[in-house]
């Protein structure tokens, strides 16, 4: 007896399909606790949104640090939020990028080597200055 297999070749779509519904499958066990689908979706993106954050950063160190705040933030609370209407990879990476914004917004408010030492962020001479 001969069986018929049907062969079925790689298609881009169905791989991306069968990566959100694992990345959608690793977010519902980060938010029961699961430390280890945790470190697999940060296995899986973090290189990409450590990318993206030295991209908005200019530094790697603050970069890798601001990932790993990001990543550890899905694992806490906003782990329980889904991604609405976008794949889990880009609602990671919208995630690491807002979080690095705001690492470069404070920083350019704090005075000495990480941000404005003789003005304000929006220009006007220090008080005393």
């Amino acid at each position: 007896m001969v069986s018929h297999l049907r062969i079925i070749e790689a298609n881009p779509v169905d791989e991306d399909r069968r990566e959100d519904d694992n990345d959608a499958h690793l977010l519902t066990l980060i938010a029961r606790g699961d430390t280890q689908a945790l470190a697999l979706l940060y296995e899986t993106h973090g290189p990409a949104a450590q990318r993206l954050a030295y991209r908005v950063l200019g530094d790697r160190a603050i970069a890798e640090d601001v990932t790993r705040e990001a990543f550890i933030s899905l694992g806490l609370d906003e782990g329980r939020e889904s991604p609405e209407g976008e794949g889990v990879r880009e609602w990671v990476l919208t995630k690491v990028r807002a979080r690095a914004v705001d690492e470069l917004f404070a920083r350019s408010r704090l005075p000495g080597p990480h941000g404005p030492d003789d003005e304000f962020a929006d220009g006007a001479p220090l008080p005393g200055a």
